[in-house]
């Protein structure tokens, strides 16, 4: 076998007869994955007087770390989900109540009784935020290994930002020896960074953007598929699809609270 037959095989481990004791015990309710958003005007990390928070910049809900939002962060977009979040409304205290699926019930009775396009309530009057949560990897730029895990919320016409690059995800095919297929989600690296929108009726507010990597070419943004990375990305699409790993809406702010914008941080 050659040198480079070689160096492209996995490293076996022998972990004997420990091989996964104690990562058994570990729930759902032990893996949190934070939120990773964009600072609003009305946010809470804003008011708090975290040092270095400001409008513009992304927040990390459970680190509290901050980053500059011109220069961004690089992920590996793992799962999307489209849920309906359901939160007391600010005026109420705020708060987390829960998820439900885009085509559930509660979802259909309250888009027919919705007086107004992208405002919808449960019959307790809670608010429910049409949400597309992007789970990721954050990388360090240098090294390009993870650095963790998060959360991005992309709602009302933010949504629209994760619709065109779906589009370029599901256009985007290489050669293999099988035909043209296309790479997997967590094959690709991207930078999320944020912009100040005043193009809507509803008022300026701060925007994500998400490019790929390199040049905003999908085809020099992939990662190679025996890279730490790809395999870290790959085990937490894994936990996701479990059911082992969950996004922990307890630390971020509530939804719009009845803004067709989004006025607060998530």
């Amino acid at each position: 076998m050659s040198k480079t037959e070689t160096e492209n095989l996995p490293v076996v481990y022998d972990l004997g007869a420990d091989a996964g004791i104690g990562t058994d015990d570990i729930g759902t309710d032990d893996i949190k994955i934070p939120f990773l958003g964009v600072v609003q005007d009305k946010s809470k990390p804003l008011k708090s007087g975290a040092p270095g928070v400001a409008v513009g910049k992304l927040f990390n809900s459970v680190t509290r770390e901050v980053f500059d939002g011109t220069t961004g962060v690089v992920i590996v977009p793992v799962m999307q989900k489209h849920e309906f979040i359901e939160w007391v409304p600010l005026a109420k205290g705020g708060g987390y109540v829960g998820a439900h699926a885009k085509d559930s019930e509660i979802v259909a009775k309250a888009k027919a009784e919705s007086m107004k396009w992208g405002e919808y309530f449960t019959d307790s009057k809670n608010e429910l935020v049409e949400t597309r949560s992007l789970f990721v990897i954050v990388l360090d730029e240098e090294t390009m290994e993870p650095e963790g895990f998060a959360v991005v919320a992309f709602k009302s016409t933010q949504i629209g930002v994760l619709t065109a690059v779906n589009t370029r995800l599901k256009m985007f095919m290489v050669p293999t020896a099988t035909g043209k297929r296309r790479p997997a989600i967590f094959q690709h690296t991207m930078r999320l960074t944020t912009w100040h929108d005043t193009s809507k009726p509803a008022g300026e507010f701060e925007a994500y953007a998400l490019t790929f990597l390199n040049d905003d070419k999908p085809r020099k943004s992939l990662l190679d598929l025996d890279s730490e990375t790809y395999l870290a990305a790959k085990s937490l699409r894994e936990a996701l699809e479990g059911g082992a790993a969950t996004a922990d809406y307890d630390s971020a702010d509530g939804g719009a609270d009845g803004a067709s914008e989004p006025d607060d941080f998530c």
